[in-house]
């Protein structure tokens, strides 16, 4: 007999093994309290691929890299992102990249790659440097401070002048609540608009931010500027198609809200990681002073190979987004498993990050691994995948390394950090320290 959820999606998945959990809330606290430990349970139990329920759906999940290609890859146009994410963006997001699917996301997509391409790249760098350094010269010295508030504070700022060409100097404190509030919806356990629920408040963050920008189209549709606000308010597809108001505020939103918080978490976890292990720290430091501080470039950037190491090495510990979502759209077949028509699908991407089926020492902190030498990250395509994959990897891949460099480089180059105490983080939604990280600067 088929039984369908709240979004209309198929709830008949008995035929692959696995674990409902509790009644109505299936494994959502197992999800929220420890995600990784959970994917290695589940994993442990039933295999690389299983049913579950979680935040009122019903699931399979993917665990393994073979999975992840055949999911997120999908050859074959039989999985929907649009569908996947319906739960978790399509009230917040339903005109954004992730949620749309085919022709229409490659539509959008080739319209939005012009912001992203290496020219535009170029252009960001020295926007993106004097952001850095004018923010690391009003971090205290010698004394604690948390580290997760002063990072987002610095990753909203390079939003503002790289993304948007403006000065939020005295909206600062009002963007970053309501991109909070945003994210907080995400996962929301009540998956109504009541009053008062983080799904509400996420709603009403998202007109604020809209009323916010909409009065600034008109202006960005003229203007000569080298921001990403710019840039989507004029970009053009083949076909001298443009983005409508509606569409140019939904991508300007879920971009902001994925690259500011998502460079918050992979920053302060990097932070984070330099603090357990000094040594690299001075490794790092190293390669930055061969660099002169008024000579970064685009070019010189891909000199601080050790930096990017460092820093996947951050994102194969903590993804940004643990799990990626899909719906099938029609049956289809992965190993000796049916895959019903109109299922929820998730790719465990925490889960193989962390294995030891895929990677050596998983636990162990090793940028090392991401080394010419030993390139553990290409034994398989899906190995490492923090940034999805398939035709819906993160647009802003690039910008997000190049950014994360900048910001390491003059950091590290100036100044060494010391955590007082260690971090505890709270994974899902977004992934951030509960108590805020903090450290000690001393200037070098």
């Amino acid at each position: 007999m088929s039984r369908t959820g709240r979004f209309g999606e198929n709830l008949a998945i008995n035929g692959i093994d696995g674990s409902y959990g509790w009644p109505v809330i299936g494994h959502t606290f197992d999800y929220l309290s420890d995600t990784y430990a959970f994917g290695r349970t589940m994993r442990a139990r039933y295999g690389d691929v299983y049913r579950c329920s979680a935040f009122l759906q019903n699931f399979i999940v993917f665990n393994s890299p073979d999975g992840a290609e055949f999911v997120l890859k999908d050859e074959a146009s039989q999985f929907s992102s649009k569908l996947g994410w319906e739960a978790f963006l399509g009230r917040l997001f339903p005109h954004s990249l992730p949620t749309m699917d085919f022709s229409e996301h490659r539509h959008h997509r080739r319209i939005m790659q012009s912001v992203f391409k290496k020219q535009a790249l170029v252009g960001y760098v020295p926007l993106i440097d004097q952001v850095v350094i004018g923010n690391l010269r009003t971090w205290p010295t010698h004394q604690a401070m948390p580290a997760y508030p002063a990072i987002k504070a610095l990753t909203l700022d390079i939003a503002a002048k790289a993304f948007l060409g403006l000065e939020l100097k005295q909206d600062t404190h009002f963007i970053n609540q309501n991109f909070i509030k945003l994210n907080n919806g995400l996962a929301a356990i009540i998956p109504w608009p009541l009053p008062g629920t983080a799904l509400h408040q996420a709603l009403k963050a998202r007109s604020n931010i809209f009323n916010y920008f909409s009065p600034l189209i008109p202006q960005k549709r003229r203007s000569e500027g080298q921001d990403i606000f710019s840039r989507l308010c004029q970009a053009q597809d083949e076909n001298g198609a443009d983005f409508s108001d509606q569409a140019i505020l939904f991508h300007l939103s879920n971009v902001l809200a994925a690259a500011h918080d998502t460079s918050t978490t992979s920053l302060t976890i990097t932070l984070d990681l330099l603090c357990q292990h000094p040594e690299w720290q001075q490794r790092l430091r190293e390669q930055c002073l061969r660099i002169d501080p008024q000579d970064i470039t685009y070019d010189n950037l891909e000199s601080l190979e050790e930096i990017e190491w460092v820093f996947r090495e951050a994102l194969r510990l903590f993804p940004p987004a643990p799990q990626l979502f899909r719906r099938s759209i029609k049956e289809c077949q992965f190993g000796n498993h049916i895959i019903p028509a109109n299922t929820q699908v998730m790719v465990d991407c925490g889960y193989i990050h962390r294995s030891e089926h895929y990677w050596n020492e998983p636990t162990k902190f090793d940028p090392e691994r991401f080394s010419p030498a030993r390139n553990e990250h290409k034994a398989h395509p899906y190995n490492w995948f923090p940034f999805g994959g398939g035709s819906h990897t993160c647009i802003g891949l690039r910008f997000a390394i190049m950014t994360a460099k900048i910001a390491l480089y003059h950091l590290l180059r100036d100044y060494s950090v010391f955590a007082t105490e260690q971090a505890r983080y709270r994974i899902l939604p977004i992934t951030k320290p509960r108590n805020g990280l903090p450290v000690i600067l001393t200037k070098n």
